[in-house]
């Protein structure tokens, strides 16, 4: 056991390593009917996806853990005199599972708003024979002072190796999913949409039009993200 323990030890820090620093979103797959959703994200949102997808750590108050964080909890655990090697197994595969997901993801914060991108291959259109993709966006306050309100949204997308001119939403399209959310300090808003490409990679970024209440306007800028249809996660 102390052998099987030793290795499970050695191959957590490896794959925490690999995270290169990056903090590791927490955060249920994406699934077909989460389309068209959305909603306020609270503290115990939070608690219960964590508890759904990575029940192993009591970081991620706010759907983030650091590579520190998770590099304490190898090292806490390993240290335990009764270590349970089956339990151990069961973190490092749902934390392959989280990692897997930052290949599809960006993660941006413009003036203290921070917005989450990540998204999943569903399959193909019947009609168009083009690929489907869903995306989570989550746009979050973290350290902006005042009440934020998204307003409108602009959004490239872009097919690789077809050749084809990028598809674009143009900035200042109203709101998002039929909604401008408003954003006091501290809190989260989520929602799902999708698209469509005719190759079988891509990617999508864009931004969104942010104003405060104290007359404060700017982009919230929204990095690349993949749209990937060999991903480990797309449907199949």
């Amino acid at each position: 056991k102390k052998v099987v323990a030793r290795a499970l030890y050695r191959a957590s820090l490896r794959a925490v390593r690999s995270l290169e620093g990056r903090p590791l979103p927490i955060q249920r797959p994406i699934r077909e009917g989460d389309w068209g959703s959305h909603h306020v994200l609270s503290r115990q949102s939070f608690f219960l996806e964590r508890e759904e997808v990575f029940p192993f750590i009591e970081e991620a108050t706010d759907g983030l853990v650091t590579a520190q964080d998770l590099r304490d909890l190898v090292r806490r655990r390993y240290r335990q005199r009764d270590q349970d090697v089956d339990d151990g197994f069961r973190a490092l595969k749902a934390f392959h599972d989280l990692a897997a997901d930052l290949e599809v993801s960006s993660l941006t914060e413009t003036r203290g708003i921070r917005v989450l991108a990540t998204s999943r291959y569903l399959g193909v259109n019947r009609d168009s024979k083009g690929k489907v993709f869903a995306y989570r966006i989550r746009v979050s306050n973290v350290s902006h002072p005042s009440v934020v309100q998204l307003r409108s949204r602009h959004w490239i997308v872009k097919e690789d190796g077809s050749g084809a001119p990028p598809v674009i939403i143009p900035k200042g399209s109203p709101g998002v999913v039929g909604k401008t959310p408003r954003l006091l300090p501290g809190t989260h808003f989520e929602y799902v949409s999708g698209t469509e490409i005719h190759t079988t990679h891509g990617s999508m970024e864009g931004s969104f039009e942010m104003a405060s209440d104290d007359g404060d306007v700017f982009d919230a800028i929204i990095h690349p993200f993949k749209l990937d249809a060999d991903h480990v996660h797309a449907a199949k």
